[in-house]
């Protein structure tokens, strides 16, 4: 009877789930492919580094990384990590800490990308602080997220350029927290792709101190036409938004939304922005402030909606830049004007003038040399001498340069009734336009002064 009972318990544990150390070095996991992956769980423990090689295979229904309590774990993911079932593909446990990254691997002249792919989450941070995924290749969470933040704490993201975070349900990123614990001070940098059908990236409203940047080329965006919700969705008080990118809803959902009751909400525009449907503040509009960047390279219009006069905007554009914010319906369901469009108008007009004054500028400073040059009684051959000049120009609203230089000239040539002097000049020329462009160069000169009798 006690042999049986042996038997029966060998017999469970070789049945159960194997989790290992996820201590596992470039090579261990070899020789994989889509239909015969590495099945290994792995539950972390302290300092350890697991590199998945690229072009290899680790799949399986239940979560495949669990970092658990470890400290210091390092995640290099350039092959593919896939969960099938239910579980997240990496799970941050309750206090885990983890830097996490997804590669993309040049291999015989083709760019190859890392992959985390999840029926339900792609990465889990419950209560994990102090993560850093750093993005090259795809986190896709199918069904649900591809990165949920639940409770965690000074965690960043970073989505590179060419890369894309996605789900084919809402939330792309979803910062959120517990009654007892905000998921606090986020930083997400985005220069890729961040798609979802709805709330694309989402600071919940369990989340404060959430920080969203979407750079030049990125792009944040929501899919579904027919819903309310927007491609960025702010229900968190002192949310940081930055677009020098495309923040974009397709159909009637908005690019930006602002949850009624939310506090300290900023919006900064700079770059050369695109806002593909309103920005939508509900009752948000006193605790909201919109900041105008210095940088703008293009006139940008934006839907506002809600705002009621009562939106803050801080002015920091500059040269000829400006900006008007209207008052008006825009909203079919309702009869108040409490919407409007904000515009910034560039100042190209000084730009498409530049051409012109930049020969005049140009011109005006080559005159100098040459005047500097020039006979001192304007009859009369000179003989050899060496001069310094300076001079200055200015056109208002326009443009101011200067140019400063030197002369000389050798002594006369006599060639019976023609007489030769043989000049060489050198000037340095700046100019500074009114709209920040800068115009700067050296000129030479050689010539040739005749006199003739």
């Amino acid at each position: 009877m006690k042999k049986a009972i042996a038997i029966i318990v060998l017999g469970l544990l070789l049945s159960g789930k194997a989790y290992a150390a996820c201590s596992v070095a470039s090579g261990d996991i070899s020789g994989t492919s889509a239909g015969s992956p590495h099945t290994t769980a792995y539950t972390c423990e302290n300092n350890n580094t697991f590199i998945l090689d690229v072009n290899e295979y680790a799949s399986g229904s239940a979560k495949r990384i669990g970092v658990s309590t470890a400290t210091n774990v390092i995640i290099n993911i350039a092959g593919n990590l896939l969960a099938t079932g239910s579980g997240q593909v990496i799970d941050s446990g309750d206090s885990g800490t983890a830097a996490l990254t997804i590669q993309s691997t040049l291999v015989d002249g083709e760019l190859i990308f890392g992959l985390i792919q999840g029926d339900a989450n792609g990465i889990f941070i419950k209560a994990g602080d102090n993560w850093t995924v750093d993005n090259y290749g795809t986190i896709y969470g199918k069904a649900a997220k591809a990165i949920k933040i639940q409770g965690g704490d000074d965690n960043k993201i970073t989505n590179q350029s060419g890369a894309f975070i996605k789900t084919d349900g809402a939330n792309g990123i979803l910062i959120s927290g517990t009654d007892s614990d905000d998921g606090e001070n986020t930083i997400i940098e985005n220069y890729g792709t961040i798609s979802a059908d709805r709330s694309t990236v989402k600071a919940g409203n369990l989340s404060s101190g959430t920080t969203i940047t979407n750079y030049s080329g990125g792009i944040i965006k929501a899919t579904k036409t027919n819903l309310s919700h927007a491609a960025v969705q702010i229900d968190g008080d002192n949310t940081t938004i930055t677009n020098k990118g495309t923040i974009s809803g397709a159909g009637t959902t908005h690019s930006i939304e602002v949850k009624n009751g939310v506090t300290g909400t900023k919006i900064y525009v700079d770059g050369a922005p695109t806002f593909t449907g309103e920005v939508d503040l509900n009752n948000a509009a006193a605790n909201t402030t919109m900041y105008l960047g210095c940088s703008m390279t293009q006139d940008t219009t934006i839907e506002i909606h809600n705002h009621g006069g009562a939106l803050n905007v801080e002015n920091n554009l500059c040269g000829n830049d400006t900006y008007t914010l209207s008052t008006e319906s825009l909203d079919d369901t309702q009869s108040d004007s409490d919407d409007g469009y904000l515009i910034i108008d560039e100042g190209l007009e000084v730009v498409s003038n530049n051409a012109s004054y930049r020969s005049e500028n140009i011109s005006t400073k080559l005159k100098g040399l040459f005047n500097a040059a020039n006979y001192i009684d304007g009859v009369e051959p000179e003989d050899k001498f060496f001069r310094l000049f300076y001079s200055s120009v200015k056109r208002e609203n326009m443009y101011k340069g200067s140019m400063k230089g030197v002369v000389g000239q050798l002594s006369p040539i006599n060639w019976g009734n023609i007489t030769s002097n043989v000049f060489l000049g050198y000037s340095k020329h700046n100019g500074d336009f009114d709209n920040g462009e800068f115009l700067g160069g050296d000129n030479y000169a050689l010539g040739l002064k005749n006199v003739f009798y």
